[in-house]
């Protein structure tokens, strides 16, 4: 990883947002442009790699065991979807933020003086749970571990909220 960066949490809940946003995009412009239906009990997609065309960049796709890897031709953006992706289009979890991150050169979060490496899914774990604690996530699927963002709440009333929490810590 070349020229990477540190972020602060507030920095990294809008990162992951934006990650939960481009996923859904990118899954709706698939089903669009490949008439491909998403089922989870088989999960076949069909074509299996090729290039789809979404948000004014071309993504590669390649599907991958339990997901869609999407790679952006102009960002460098990774866009790793779950199979969860089936029912929770803007899902996503400690794995798929990590991989997020690390394509857009970020290797570490700060959060009160604690760094988190985002190379290390339990401490993103810790992440998130300290983010649904917040209330500004949720937990939507236990069996993936997915999570995803409470309708429409402001990163900004996370930050009053983890005041709270660090008070409390």
């Amino acid at each position: 990883m070349n020229n990477t960066a540190s972020i602060d949490i507030l920095q990294a809940a809008s990162v992951i947002r934006e990650y939960a946003d481009i996923q859904e995009r990118l899954i709706e412009e698939f089903e669009n442009q490949h008439h491909s239906f998403l089922n989870e009990s088989d999960f076949i997609i069909k074509p299996k790699t090729g290039i789809l065309y979404a948000m004014d960049e071309k993504w590669k796709f390649r599907k991958h065991g339990l997901g869609i890897d999407f790679e952006g031709s102009n960002s460098g953006k990774i866009i790793n979807a779950h199979v969860g992706i089936i029912n929770y289009k803007r899902g996503f979890d400690s794995w798929r933020i990590s991989e997020y991150f690390e394509s857009l050169n970020y290797s570490e979060i700060v959060w009160n003086s604690n760094k988190i490496d985002i190379d290390d899914s339990k401490e993103l774990d810790k992440l998130l749970e300290l983010m649904e604690k917040g209330s500004l996530i949720k937990k939507v699927s236990e069996k993936y571990k997915l999570y995803e963002f409470e309708h429409d709440k402001p990163i900004s009333k996370f930050e009053t909220e983890l005041a709270q929490i660090s008070k409390s810590s």
